[in-house]
C-alpha cells in the first residue's frame, strides 16, 4: 500500500515494540553443484533477509551494467525468474543441467528468447494477469539500439538474483508467501524525486501484518469464503500478502476468497498481478491499473478485461488442439499412405521360407 501509509504507521505505533521484533535467523550455503562458478548460493531462515539479499543483489547489478533507468527490464527479469517456481537442485545422479547454471551458460540474447518463452507459458496460466504486468515483459519485444544494452543487463540481474538463491527462495511455498520481491525493488531503483511525484512509499511488511492484525482482531467468523479483500492503493500488493497470511495462520486458504487491487503506477499494478500468482491467491483475483480518485468503477473494468482475456487464453488453447489433432492425423494418413510401406497383413500371410 502507497497511499495512507501514515495512517497505519500511527495505529501500529501504539502497538508494544516486541510485538514486531523478529527471530534470530541462520545463513547457509547450498551448492547446487561443486566445483562449478555459482554453484553455491546463500540461504537463511527468515524469508525477509533472504528476499532483501535478492533485492541488494539485483540493484546491484543492475547499476553496475548502467543500462539505464527502465526499472521494467530488472523487475521483469526477477519476476520471470520467480514466475518459474521450478525445484532448483539438481537429480542425485547430477544428470541434466540445473536452470541457474543453464540461465548461466546462454548467452545475453538467448536468455531473451527463455524470458519471452517463460512469460509466454505463464499467459497460458493466467492471460489476466500477465497481460495487466505486460509492462514488465513488452521491453523485450522491442528492437531499438538499446535492446542488446538491456538483455546484457537483464542476464547480469538474473545471475545476481540466482546467486542471491531467488530460485530455492520461491521453490519453498512458505517462503515465497511470506516476502514481496517487488516492492523494495521499486522503491529503491526508483529517484527519490520520482518517488514522491508518484507517492511511491511502501509499506514495511511487519507495518501490513500488524495493521492487518488489528482489522481482522479475533472475529474468524466474519472471514467466510467468497469475501473480498479489496485495496484501491495497493502498490505491490504488500497488505494483500498480510491479509492472506493470516487467513492461512487461520486454517484458510486465500484461494477461497476474492482479492481485488489497484494501483495508478502500471510497474506497481505489474508486480501486484506477478505476486497474486507467487502467493497463490487463486483465481479471484483481480488487478486494475488507474487512478481511484477518476475512476470509481476500476475493478469493475479490470474483471471486465481479464474476463476478455480468459477467454482468447480458452480459444487459443481450442486452437492449439485442434491443430495438434490435425497434424497429429496428418502424419497418420502419410504413413498409411506410403506407397513404399507393406500391408502388415500381407507379410502375415506369406509363407515363410
Amino acid at each position: 500500500m502507497r497511499h495512507g501509509i501514515h495512517r497505519l504507521t500511527a495505529l501500529v505505533a501504539r502497538l508494544p515494540v516486541a510485538g514486531l521484533q523478529t527471530q534470530p535467523d541462520y545463513k547457509e550455503v547450498i551448492t547446487v553443484r561443486p566445483g562449478t562458478p555459482g554453484g553455491h548460493r546463500d540461504r537463511y531462515s527468515d524469508p525477509e533477509r533472504w528476499a532483501r539479499q535478492v533485492t541488494d543483489k539485483v540493484i546491484a547489478a543492475w547499476w553496475r551494467a548502467r543500462v539505464g533507468g527502465d526499472i521494467a527490464v530488472p523487475i521483469g527479469t526477477v519476476a520471470a525468474l520467480a514466475l518459474t517456481r521450478r525445484q532448483p537442485q539438481l537429480d542425485r545422479d547430477g544428470g541434466g543441467l540445473e536452470l541457474g547454471l543453464e540461465i548461466q551458460a546462454m548467452s545475453p540474447a538467448r536468455f531473451g528468447a527463455w524470458l519471452k518463452l517463460a512469460w509466454g507459458l505463464q499467459w497460458f496460466e493466467r492471460p489476466d494477469l500477465v497481460e495487466r504486468a505486460r509492462i514488465l515483459h513488452e521491453w523485450l519485444h522491442l528492437d531499438d539500439r538499446s535492446a542488446e544494452r538491456r538483455l546484457r543487463g537483464a542476464h547480469d540481474v538474473a545471475l545476481a538474483a540466482i546467486d542471491a538463491g531467488l530460485l530455492e527462495l520461491v521453490a519453498d511455498t512458505d517462503y515465497r508467501h511470506a516476502v514481496d520481491l517487488f516492492g523494495p525493488l521499486i522503491e529503491q531503483l526508483r529517484a527519490a524525486d520520482d518517488k514522491r511525484a508518484r507517492g511511491d512509499f511502501y509499506t514495511p511488511a511487519s507495518v501490513s501484518r500488524a495493521g492487518v492484525g488489528i482489522t481482522f482482531g479475533g472475529a474468524a467468523s466474519d472471514l467466510v469464503p467468497g469475501s473480498a479483500f479489496i485495496d484501491p492503493t495497493a502498490g505491490s500488493g504488500g497488505l494483500l500478502r498480510a491479509a492472506a497470511e493470516e487467513l492461512r495462520d487461520r486454517g484458510l486458504d486465500p484461494a477461497d476468497f476474492a482479492w481485488q487491487a489497484n494501483d495508478i503506477d502500471p510497474v506497481a499494478a505489474g508486480a501486484c498481478a506477478v505476486n497474486c500468482i507467487l502467493w497463490d491467491l487463486g483465481p479471484n483475483s483481480v488487478v486494475a491499473c488507474s487512478d481511484v480518485l477518476m475512476r470509481a468503477d476500476s475493478i469493475q473494468k479490470a474483471r471486465a478485461e481479464a474476463n476478455v482475456w480468459l477467454r482468447r487464453r480458452d480459444a487459443e488453447l481450442a486452437r492449439l488442439q485442434s491443430l495438434a489433432a490435425f497434424r497429429h492425423a496428418k502424419t497418420l494418413l502419410a504413413a498409411v499412405m506410403r506407397p513404399d510401406q507393406d500391408d502388415p497383413t500381407d507379410r502375415a500371410q506369406q509363407p515363410k521360407a
